[in-house]
């Protein structure tokens, strides 16, 4: 029913399938097992055509459907229940399930997938996303169903789901094969799971097969992906691994601050790769609870915690070093993450003007999926991407950084919040240093809170798997470090602790362009971002010029023109019940893009601000009705006062 022949899949240049092949036959449960970053879902958007193939081949029944578009995979037989759902949240059970049937004969949905599934027609007038996650996998897979498929693709759909819910969709799944005789493809991490609805388990590590064997325990071992088990397997390592529940101080693979002389915390060859686990950028000190007091009290002389440095063998000054992100994910024990809003009094914001006291929200994972208990009425898909990366600096760089930034601070010395934040030796932490040598890098290191031109707190957003960064390198290993793992952000990261921040890990390459730096003039990294972004394509876009909240003329000015676009946007959604936090909170952290549209018409610059309409589970849009409340205000973020 299904056959997949030597797949190669890339992410631009960087390849995450490398030759798999395998059968599926009809009355048939494959699962295919790894871990997380492993190409598991790759795999399946290759299957399903929304990732196109490199080489290889992929038929289902007889017909070759390589490289036809999704739309007509679905057609000839494919049906697909991604990661994370993608129910439609503003729509009724019924309708989500009707979409399924877009192309049929009927929009009436068949008796049996009611029989399969009777939680959906107990709730079949209920919108999708005031379901539970279970019943929202439920829904998917009866969206899925409704277009007859040949081939069921299922990707992690126990994610996020409780127990008992988990038997009742394995106990539907092997219904569903004997009724249907169709072939069921299952990605799953969960064995107890797969063992429960599998015929076969196929294991994949780093995007190459490892293993096969049948469910049943007394068959032996087969060969799977025309692997030949007597050759070396490549099996990507984990470098550097968090324990989320110690402090990151005891952790000689971290640091936090740039200092050419902090030894390398592991090597790789060009070419490797490897992955990195990560602290959340406070090292674990915001917690997942309803008071911002933690948001108000951290010393942020701590912060950025960074896994590293990786030293590369035979990186020199000049070069460039090419590092392609091949996946990213959050840590399984730490599927939360937060934003807040710092106080004044301690690092401030981009409007911290406007929002002085210290607020937070926490942000729940559901597969791709993230909303919050302290921001209701938003939903929205996430795009993981590495807050900060880059290399060491050498010792001139870091002179120079430090001398400027002073020159800077001296410029206004008592201003509150700060210009700049100057070396801080008493919370450092130098990775391996120990003694003399490390008192002295110290007290020289340079904080990791702004970007520069090795690279470093960037917060690109589009920065995520599949993306590729060319770095320059100033020091002999060149020193990449990575953290501040961002689950989602909006463009400028404007709320400063101010993405949804998450512990995870990274899973990357590394390469070398020698003499790079003087072939390409480069100085600052560059930067190939992702092909995938969440297909958000509705927006409202507000605009902002040069002139401040009190009616002050700037000459071009980008900054002021950037905030009144903000500004705008939040007195804008306040008409639908949000405080003004819960929309400042939903700037920083849903995938909002920041234009700057004109700098040379002066007086003013212009700088839009770009907010989906989709991630909302209302309408947004202005009519000549006026806005309704959707958000009654029983529900706001929490908030400490100043002490």
């Amino acid at each position: 029913m299904l056959e997949v022949k030597d797949l190669h899949t890339a992410y631009g240049q960087s390849e995450a399938l490398h030759g798999i092949s395998f059968d599926g036959m009809a009355n048939e449960t494959i699962a295919i097992m790894g871990r997380n970053g492993m190409g598991k879902t790759t795999l399946f958007k290759s299957l399903m055509g929304v990732l196109p193939i490199k080489s290889g081949s992929i038929r289902v029944a007889g017909q070759d459907v390589s490289h036809d578009e999704s739309f007509k995979r679905v057609a000839k037989g494919i049906a697909y229940v991604p990661q994370g759902r993608m129910i439609f949240p503003t729509l009724t059970v019924e309708e989500n399930i009707q979409t399924g049937l877009e192309n049929a004969r009927s929009r009436h949905i068949p008796e049996e997938i009611y029989a399969l599934f009777p939680v959906l027609f107990d709730m079949k007038r209920r919108k999708g996303g005031n379901l539970s996650g279970g019943q929202q996998q439920q829904l998917a897979i009866a969206r899925a169903l409704v277009t007859n498929p040949k081939v069921l693709l299922l990707d992690e759909p126990t994610e996020g789901i409780q127990p008992s819910i988990i038997k009742d969709i394995a106990k539907a799944l092997n219904e569903i094969r004997k009724l249907r005789g169709i072939t069921i493809v299952v990605s799953e991490q969960v064995l107890s799971f797969a063992m429960d609805v599998a015929d076969r388990l196929f294991v994949i590590e780093g995007g190459r097969p490892r293993a096969t064997r049948p469910t049943s325990t007394t068959s032996k071992p087969i060969s799977l992906f025309n692997h030949n088990p007597l050759e070396p397997l490549h099996m990507t390592d984990t470098l550097i691994k968090v324990d989320l529940t110690k402090s990151p101080t005891e952790n000689e693979m971290i640091h936090n601050r740039w200092h050419p002389d902090i030894p390398m915390a592991c090597w790789v060859n060009p070419g490797d790769d490897f992955i990195l686990e990560t602290f959340d950028w406070t090292g674990g000190f915001i917690k997942n609870n309803d008071s911002a007091d933690d948001v108000r009290d951290i010393d942020l002389t701590t912060v950025h915690y960074l896994s590293g440095p990786v030293g590369v063998k035979g990186a020199e000054p000049g070069d460039l070093l090419v590092v392609d992100l091949l996946d990213i994910g959050a840590k399984p024990d730490s599927l939360w993450g937060f934003n807040g809003f710092f106080s004044k009094k301690n690092g401030g914001g981009f409007l911290t003007d406007h929002f002085p006291l210290a607020q937070k929200s926490i942000w729940d994972f559901k597969g791709m999926f993230t909303s919050s208990r302290h921001v209701p009425g938003v939903n929205f898909a996430g795009l993981i991407h590495p807050g900060l990366i880059g290399c060491l600096p050498d010792k001139p760089m870091l002179d120079l950084w430090n001398a400027r930034e002073q020159k800077l601070i001296d410029t206004d010395p008592t201003r509150v919040p700060g210009l700049a934040n100057p070396p801080s030796a008493g919370t450092a932490h130098m990775g391996k240093m120990t003694g003399e040598a490390r008192a002295k890098a110290a007290a020289e290191g340079a904080r990791t809170v702004p970007p520069r031109e090795h690279g470093g707190n960037c917060d690109i957003k589009d920065l995520s798997r599949g993306s590729k960064v060319f770095f320059p390198v100033y020091v002999d290993g060149a020193g990449l470090s990575v953290g501040d793992l961002h689950f989602s952000q909006g463009d400028g990261e404007i709320t400063f602790c101010g993405a949804i921040e998450m512990a995870g890990w990274v899973h990357m390459k590394v390469q070398l362009i020698k003499g790079g730096m003087a072939k390409y003039g480069i100085k600052n990294p560059i930067f190939k971002p992702s092909v995938m972004t969440p297909n958000y394509k509705d927006f409202l876009i507000f605009e902002g010029i040069s002139v401040d909240e009190a009616g002050k003329q700037y000459y071009l000015d980008v900054n002021v023109a950037y905030r009144q676009a903000c500004l705008n946007a939040i007195e804008y959604l306040k008409k639908f019940g949000y405080s003004g936090a819960q929309a400042y909170s939903i700037l920083g952290t849903a995938p909002v893009q920041g234009h700057i549209s004109g700098v040379v018409d002066v007086p003013n610059s212009c700088a839009t601000l770009w907010l989906p309409t989709e991630i909302f589970d209302f309408d947004i849009n202005p009519n000549a009705s006026g806005p309704t409340k959707f958000i009654d205000g029983s529900i706001d973020m929490p908030l400490s006062q100043d002490v």
